[in-house]
């Protein structure tokens, strides 16, 4: 079977599971921007979005290391049960720090308990995932997306409607609960289908040395993750520093449904896509993997075509009126910028998966710091703006600059291979 065709298959498995979690999260944030108001959701959505962002930044360099190294172990079942161990070990290690910075932030020690447990959960639920997509169980990765979809609006819903506690401490108690739920639905399906059981031993030198190994790939990605959060949610911090909580709440609203909306309809891409390059490429198949990106980039770049006609025929009052939004041009622009920089990302996350396969994760840090000075640069220019547009645009050039940064790199080394032989 031809490369493209495994991935359209695969693909398209993920694709048709995923419909549920993209229905339930497109009635989940409109639903608590309408209880909690645009200033109440922002400030909300800023503080989960800082969570699953540490979340990342601490089980990212285990996640991507999973991905890469798994299908080249000789003992798959060993590898995956000390990687979930050498997981859990460190997410303990990583709370105290976790706490105290929290604490002394928000001086409130209640939310920074309930920061850390999310946290907890997050990581492993992201560590879980990347075992259960290694091997190719699309249906059951989408599936604890849905009960982790479906759980966090049930729960939330009851708490915020019912149970009189502060609204942050409600949706982050909704939260763990249904990122709780995903990791044991996870860890069954994994036990089940690929026979992670406790009959493979580890010893705490074996966990050590998967450390160092996944420590020296996955290092510089924990880094990238650092950078690429920050120049993803500058755009919102300097919303609301400009424009106040009730315009940030509104945009907040508006790029959660739209690009975590769009992402989760693209994610499948990337979520097939690796495990498939990673074997061709052990198997020396490297024209046949630049041929399926390229296409893959293309399918994009259709889609973006067809999404932006829909937005301005019709979707963009559409998602304005769902969200409560004002129907004002500005807010349509805002959208628009959205949904623009959103494609930018996913294509540079495509040929970023050139990077990942080759590890060279080093050269993504340095595309990252490059797209991050840049961007603040813009805001440097831009300081004295009094239109919206102009700070959202900010997320839109990180989108491009990333891009056309890692195109160069790829460019640059070809150009030296070249010039060497």
């Amino acid at each position: 079977m031809s490369l493209l065709l495994s991935f359209k298959k695969d693909y398209f498995n993920y694709l048709a599971s995923i419909i549920l979690p993209a229905i339930i999260t497109a009635f989940t944030i409109p639903i608590f921007k309408r209880m909690l108001g645009a200033a109440h959701y922002g400030q909300f959505s800023l503080l989960n979005n800082a969570a699953l962002i540490t979340a990342t930044i601490s089980s990212g360099w285990i996640t991507q290391s999973i991905s890469r190294h798994y299908q080249i172990s000789e003992n798959k079942m060993l590898f995956k049960k000390q990687s979930i161990q050498l997981s859990f070990i460190f997410q303990l290690i990583a709370l105290l720090p976790i706490l105290i910075t929290v604490f002394l932030i928000q001086h409130d020690a209640l939310f920074a308990i309930l920061f850390c447990v999310l946290t907890l959960t997050c990581a492993m639920q992201f560590s879980m995932m990347v075992i259960a997509q290694a091997n190719f169980l699309s249906g059951k990765t989408i599936f604890s997306e849905s009960i982790r979809s479906i759980g966090f609006l049930a729960l939330g819903f009851v708490l915020l409607r019912w149970i009189k506690i502060d609204f942050v401490y409600a949706l982050f108690i909704a939260s763990i609960s249904a990122f709780g739920m995903s990791v044991l639905y996870l860890k069954k399906q994994t036990t089940n289908t690929s026979g992670l059981t406790s009959d493979a031993k580890t010893t705490p030198k074996q966990i050590i040395q998967l450390a160092q190994q996944f420590f020296k790939y996955g290092a510089p990605l924990s880094l990238w993750f650092v950078v690429v959060y920050i120049f993803a949610y500058i755009d919102k911090i300097a919303m609301l520093k400009y424009f106040g909580a009730s315009i940030q709440g509104n945009y907040q609203a508006m790029f959660d449904l739209l690009s975590k909306g769009f992402t989760l309809i693209i994610s499948p891409v990337l979520i097939s896509l690796f495990p498939i390059i990673t074997l061709a490429y052990k198997e020396g198949k490297k024209e046949d993997i630049k041929n399926l990106i390229r296409k893959i980039i293309m399918y994009e770049i259709l889609g973006y075509a067809l999404v932006s006609i829909g937005y301005f025929w019709f979707g963009a009052n559409i998602l304005l009126q769902i969200l409560s939004v004002p129907n004002e041009p500005i807010f349509k622009q805002l959208g628009f910028v959205i949904i623009t920089g959103t494609f930018i990302w996913q294509i540079a996350m495509v040929v970023n998966k050139t990077f990942e396969l080759q590890m060279k994760s080093l050269k993504m840090l340095y595309a990252a710091v490059i797209t991050l000075l840049l961007q603040l640069l813009y805001y440097f220019f831009i300081r004295n703006t009094n239109s919206p547009l102009m700070i959202s645009c900010g997320y839109l050039f990180a989108s491009v600059s990333y891009l056309f940064i890692l195109l160069f790199f790829i460019l640059f080394s070809s150009i030296t291979s070249t010039h060497k032989l």
